[in-house]
């Protein structure tokens, strides 16, 4: 029939509209690296060195944001060897409530070194806050392996402290090694410093530097609520615009009999 058969050709034309719409829209989405700056890579080399004994480097930003730092560590020596990665974040400050709130202050032992201005662990000035550590890494002559300290790890900062070394063997005396470490620091500027950064309804979560719903308790049966990303709302709406398209070109005219 004439008028079934333009109905279906006019719903498929408009349906690949929206998808093209999508994916034009999830092509922008995606590609948005909001608010980060990609520092240069830095270079950690390590040349017949003895185990435990590190190198070192600092990576300094202008402004205080959230950290993540990308690594690719090879072995650039002919046996086999064990290595340790260790990363840091470190704050600048005046006095000890600029290193972190008061519970933390009390939980990770920080305070400010007046002579550096700069946030330490304990009584040692070397330490910023509580290093995050990979290792042993194992790697075969050649072996390249590459990994990430995510910013859930490394949190907010001005400065960034990597260490790189060579672990002793488990099963035989200790040997030198050789490897380099390339490291990559990703900063992304922050939300929020405080409640007053966020919009009403939000609470400014200080680790992390960015803004989420706050929770109230409520009275009665528990209900879930709260904000659909908008990669997780996309991602739906593509599901249902290709489940749709499929069934209308699968779709068969009735036989006439």
């Amino acid at each position: 029939m004439p008028s079934a058969s333009w109905s279906e050709k006019t719903l498929r034309a408009r349906l690949m509209a929206s998808l093209a719409l999508l994916l034009l829209a999830s092509s922008l989405l995606g590609a948005t690296c909001e608010n980060q700056e990609f520092f240069l890579p830095v270079r950690l080399t390590l040349d017949e060195a003895p185990p435990l004994a590190p190198q070192v480097t600092d990576v300094i930003h202008p402004y205080r944001g959230l950290n993540s730092l990308d690594f690719r560590l090879t072995n650039t020596g002919q046996q086999t060897a064990r290595y340790g990665v260790a990363a840091s974040t470190c704050r600048r400050c005046n006095f000890d409530l600029d290193c972190g709130s008061e519970t933390e202050l009390d939980e990770l032992e920080l305070s400010c070194d007046p002579e550096r201005s700069f946030c330490r662990t304990g009584d040692d000035p070397d330490r910023c806050l509580t290093p995050h550590t990979v290792g042993p890494l194992e790697l075969a002559p050649g072996e390249v392996i590459a990994g990430r300290f995510n910013e859930a790890q490394m949190g907010l900062g001005d400065q960034v402290h990597v260490e790189f070394l060579c672990l002793p063997s488990e099963t035989s005396p200790p040997e030198t090694c050789s490897g380099t470490l390339d490291v990559i620091l990703i900063l992304r500027q922050v939300e929020c410093r405080s409640d007053s950064d966020c919009s009403s309804g939000e609470i400014c979560d200080t680790q992390m530097g960015i803004c989420s719903p706050q929770i109230k308790p409520e009275e009665g049966c528990a209900q879930m609520s709260g904000r659909i990303p908008a990669k997780q709302a996309l991602v739906g709406l593509w599901a249902a615009a290709v489940v749709t398209l499929l069934l209308v070109t699968r779709r068969r005219r009735r036989p006439v009999w």
